[in-house]
């Protein structure tokens, strides 16, 4: 049993479709020859297609560990021993106490064990280093059936794993 899961596909398919648009207005731009104008776009494709190419990575998980693969990059892959945590996060930091908005909820993966400020620290710093993907029920079942451990939850409002 195995899956592989797209760390966030809306964005992907968002920032993808403007890191185009802006590719096709710096095309333009350039061939009516405003070159500023051009520069700017061509440097706004490149930043939303970086980004397209961050959520667009796809993430294996199966009996061996879990893994992340990312356009020009090297697959980066944990075996289940290797983990020390896994664990849930809201992507919103700051909300009223209380609140159940707490933004996109993530499942993450995490070689060390995390104190509740690197928790913290890892949210502040979007986009985390760690291994993560768009929360789902059904893909929380698949972790749990593997990992066998506790899956911590950090600022996830009324959900509990």
């Amino acid at each position: 049993m195995s899956r592989d899961i797209p760390v966030n596909r809306f964005y992907a398919v968002v920032t993808g479709f403007f890191a185009a648009l802006f590719l096709l207005a710096a095309l333009s731009l350039l061939l009516v020859g405003s070159w500023a104008g051009g520069g700017v776009c061509a440097l706004l494709a490149a930043v939303y297609a970086a980004v397209s190419v961050r959520y667009g990575a796809v993430v294996h998980i199966d009996a061996g560990g879990v893994s992340r693969r990312r356009l020009f990059r090297p697959e980066e892959r944990y075996a289940w021993v290797e983990l020390k945590e896994v664990g849930i996060f809201g992507s919103k930091l700051f909300h009223k106490a209380g609140s159940d908005k707490v933004g996109t909820l993530y499942l993450y993966f995490s070689a060390e064990a995390m104190t509740e400020d690197e928790r913290f620290s890892m949210v502040l710093k979007w986009p985390p280093k760690q291994i993560h993907f768009l929360f789902d029920r059904r893909h929380l079942e698949l972790v749990q059936y593997f990992w066998g451990r506790e899956v911590v939850s950090y600022n996830t409002g009324s959900l509990r794993p």
